[in-house]
């Protein structure tokens, strides 16, 4: 989302046409679940997915279509049936919400805006898009409404007869931290009628916190960056963390162990992977990480040693149920050996926790 938002603020601070696919719903084998997103520049090229070559393909040709003139739509796939290109095997059902004109829309500008800004200080949000609406609703196709955990707004999806209640809803949707195709009921004084609205949680970065820069965290990192995640290392050695070998990192903490990582506000959205030269630095992380929000901790070694750090942890004071949470030995079981394989282990297995708790 973040990439896209960036995107897009360039493109319409240039006056640049440009058009958003947001995925409503999904059913059965498609590839993409609800939230996922594309967006098709006026040159057809494309930033983002919503599944892949056919029904991209469609999708961004149905927005050259109305880019300059359509009003916001909402397009069905039958990526099992006809709309189906040949020579590819698909399955499922998709419901896309296609958005244009968006040059000429300054709301939309200001709330990408804000989201880019609310993402640079590891801030969240929920995005209410109006999908569709009936009888005397002042929200229409396309209004929207960015909610702010302290529950101001900016943009609007209707006035007092709806917001109140997505207001109410966003709090859900952020605990819950999964888009979702809402119904609501409009009924005030002047208005009456029924919106859907699309609300999808706008969540900071997640971000890869390495201990140690050998040569597992360097390939972690590398990959890592392709899957989105934001990157800081910490490791004191400068032979070993600097920009030659970790030059897409975000952030580099030359710093000891135990002085650095009880300075970072570590949120739910933070992935801790502990492979620091020695047992006893992986110990001293450790023991911090447990402390933290994070929603993955994982720290390389045999079970041998993982059972004797542990102890250990235990006589210091720290909780067993607080030692529950962490993966060690680290990464899925895939037979990894090599550095990369390893890093592919431990991302492996980041992702399986990521979505198993619909992030």
């Amino acid at each position: 989302m973040l990439e896209i938002s960036q995107e897009l603020v360039k493109l319409l601070t240039k006056g640049e046409s440009a058009a958003l696919a947001t995925i409503i719903s999904s059913h059965g084998s498609a590839p993409r679940k609800a939230g996922a997103k594309m967006l098709i520049r006026g040159d057809e090229s494309f930033l983002g997915s919503v599944g892949g070559g056919g029904v991209e393909l469609q999708v961004s040709h149905k927005a050259m279509e109305i880019m300059n003139t359509g009003d916001p739509q909402l397009v069905h796939f039958d990526l099992a049936g006809k709309d189906c290109v040949a020579q590819m095997i698909c399955g499922g059902q998709v419901d896309i919400f296609l958005e244009t004109r968006l040059r000429d829309n300054k709301t939309a500008l200001e709330i990408h805006r804000e989201i880019v800004n609310l993402a640079s200080k590891g801030e969240s949000a929920v995005l209410a898009t109006v999908i569709s609406s009936r009888g005397a609703v002042s929200g229409k196709p396309g209004a929207k409404m960015l909610i702010r955990r302290d529950n101001s707004v900016l943009g609007s999806v209707g006035g007092d007869g709806v917001e109140p209640q997505v207001r109410e809803k966003a709090t859900q949707i952020l605990r819950h931290a999964e888009s979702k195709l809402v119904h609501f009921e409009v009924t005030d004084k002047e208005h009456a009628g029924q919106m859907d609205v699309f609300m999808e949680p706008i969540l900071p970065p997640a971000t890869l916190y390495l201990c140690g820069a050998g040569h597992i965290s360097q390939s972690t990192a590398a990959f890592g960056k392709m899957l989105g995640f934001k990157v800081t290392v910490i490791d004191p050695r400068t032979e070993f963390n600097n920009t030659e070998r970790f030059p897409d990192a975000d952030n580099r903490i030359i710093d000891d162990y135990a002085l650095s990582l009880p300075k970072l506000n570590i949120g739910e959205e933070g992935y801790i992977i502990i492979c620091t030269p020695g047992h006893i630095l992986d110990e001293q992380c450790l023991y911090f990480a447990v402390g933290t929000k994070a929603k993955y901790i994982g720290m390389i070694g045999s079970r041998k040693k993982v059972k004797e750090t542990k102890e250990r942890l235990i006589q210091k004071g720290i909780q067993p149920e607080q030692l529950e949470k962490v993966h060690s030995p680290i990464g899925l079981e895939i037979g990894a050996e090599t550095p990369a394989e390893i890093a592919v282990s431990i991302l492996a297995e980041i992702i399986k926790v990521r979505r198993a708790t619909g992030n």
